[in-house]
């Protein structure tokens, strides 16, 4: 299993949430 860490605002995202986030940017890129 792939999980990914995302530093945002001050925030730590991790786990299948950060997932959605990179698979919902890559679309929109």
């Amino acid at each position: 299993r792939q999980f990914y860490e995302i530093h945002w605002d001050g925030h730590r995202i991790w786990g299948a949430t950060a997932g959605m986030i990179v698979n919902l940017a890559r679309r929109l890129a």
